[in-house]
């Protein structure tokens, strides 16, 4: 009989939320190192680090762990790496393109979505219950994008939209996870992350869409810093992963998954501190609305549950 992963750790929770707060700050340096990357190149390069830096760290915790990397559900897979690459994309392009705090906000609330997608897709009948959340969510994003909308539309909507297949990503996640090891699942992401990322680059390349240059690329990564900033794309972006599969394993999801949107708070502090962006008065309500609503859902969906 499969082991339960909070039966392995232990129930732990003061460790489990240093763990999911760690994860939080790792994930917002990951945005910073591509933040930082996308001033001299362009973002398709960070996405491409992101992915490629995972597979070998991965593939040795799950060989360790499970002795194989094989698995019986390569289809499921496939659609979870194809939905969460295409939500780093927009994710990504989002960073590139935007204030780092607005494109992590706006990411950030993936789970207003992935309720209501569980809803649909999953047949669990918690979404009415947070149908006000996403009211509040969204008037969280008007607020946030609102004033810039005429300058910043499109991005913005890219980053939202980031968020919305990145709910239905997890949506795949939760189907997977009835067989398949997290570990594993992040492996094949990075897997076929690394191959989509490489056909976009060379699709790039060949039309010359996103400012890509062979030459500048060299370049930029014939330049340690260069090449420190991508590489630290990739590692903050696997031990964000790995810090947030251990903080699941010690305690309860809704118990912990509040103190991921620490996210947004160490994202607003660097992009303020190291980047130089605005802190304005829409851009902190907008944020609250939007991290709020989104961080209540596990606790008003969880009580749907428990009234059933």
């Amino acid at each position: 009989m499969r082991m339960n992963a909070q039966t392995s750790h232990g129930f732990r929770p003061v460790a489990a939320v240093l763990l999911m707060v760690a994860s939080a700050a790792s994930f917002a340096l990951m945005g910073a190192a591509v933040k930082a990357s996308t001033g001299s190149l362009p973002f398709l390069v960070s996405l491409f680090f992101r992915s490629i830096l995972g597979i070998i760290p991965l593939g040795i915790i799950v060989i360790v762990r499970q002795g194989s990397l094989r698995s019986n559900r390569q289809k499921l897979l496939f659609r979870r790496s194809l939905l969460g690459f295409c939500a780093m994309f927009m994710f990504f392009f989002a960073i590139e393109h935007l204030p780092l705090s607005t494109a992590v906000v706006l990411n950030q609330s993936a789970p207003v979505f992935t309720v209501i997608f569980s809803a649909i897709l999953l047949k669990e009948h918690r979404a009415i219950h947070v149908l006000p959340l996403s009211f509040v969510a969204f008037l969280g994003v008007g607020v946030l994008v609102g004033p810039d909308i005429a300058e910043t539309g499109i991005e913005a909507s890219i980053g939202l939209a980031s968020a919305v297949l990145s709910a239905l990503a997890y949506v795949t996640v939760k189907q997977l996870s009835v067989t398949e090891s997290s570990p594993l699942i992040v492996f094949y992401f990075s897997v076929w992350g690394t191959v989509f990322a490489a056909v976009v680059l060379g699709l790039a390349l060949l039309t010359g869409w996103g400012d890509l240059d062979l030459d500048v690329v060299a370049r930029e990564l014939s330049r340690p810093a260069g090449v420190v900033a991508l590489c630290l794309v990739g590692f903050f972006g696997v031990c964000g992963q790995l810090l947030m599969t251990a903080s699941y394993a010690r305690a309860r999801a809704s118990l912990v998954s509040p103190f991921a949107f620490f996210n947004p708070l160490f994202s607003y502090v660097i992009g303020v501190s190291v980047f130089s962006e605005s802190m304005t008065l829409h851009g902190v309500l907008g944020g609250i609305l939007v991290v709020s609503a989104s961080a209540l859902v596990p606790f008003v969906s969880n009580g749907a549950t428990r009234a059933r």
